[in-house]
């Protein structure tokens, strides 16, 4: 039977072993945070044509007109994502309008400037033409994102991969 004391001195050491250990823990830093100087050349979509490009361009504006460059080409990788792996369908516009994806789709019609519509187009042609891309998301395993003002359920379930402003991308979603 032990002693106090040679409990207390037991409890000691073991306080420190695991206070020493967590110690030594490298530190969490998040997820990689998407930078302009990380998007370069990315890899064709074939088989969408003008209205696709269109539905892109407008989902860039709704879903991340208040990101920098960067984080709307992150979003409009997770698009091209989906479109690639199928479930959503294989043109853009039927994944913008997927049943329940972006919220957006079910509010009214935004108007754009000539200026944002030149713009999220240009985006849109050169993401789909894959002169463009975010090697960082670009995977049929990266297919969600939220902002982080919003907590979707199925979030939980997923692998944090990169950030985008206030966007984090997920892979290994299931759904």
């Amino acid at each position: 039977m032990k002693t106090i004391g040679a409990m207390i001195v037991s409890l000691f050491f073991l306080t420190a072993t695991a206070t020493a250990k967590v110690d030594r823990l490298p530190e969490y830093r998040g997820p990689v945070q998407i930078t302009t100087a990380q998007i370069y050349m990315g890899q064709k979509l074939p088989g969408q044509n003008k209205r696709d490009e269109e539905c892109l361009a407008y989902s860039i504006f709704r879903e991340a007109g208040n990101l920098n460059e960067a984080g709307q080409y992150a979003v409009a990788q997770v698009h091209i994502n989906r479109a690639r792996e199928g479930n959503w369908g294989s043109h853009l516009c039927q994944v913008v309008h997927a049943k329940n994806q972006f919220s957006w789709t079910r509010e009214r019609y935004i108007s754009w400037s000539e200026q944002q519509a030149k713009r999220y187009r240009s985006m849109a042609h050169a993401v789909i033409t894959g002169v463009v891309g975010v090697p960082q998301l670009a995977s049929t395993e990266v297919l969600h994102y939220h902002a982080n003002y919003v907590h979707p359920n199925w979030a939980r379930y997923g692998k944090v991969v990169a950030m985008a402003g206030p966007h984090i991308f997920y892979k290994d979603v299931p759904y």
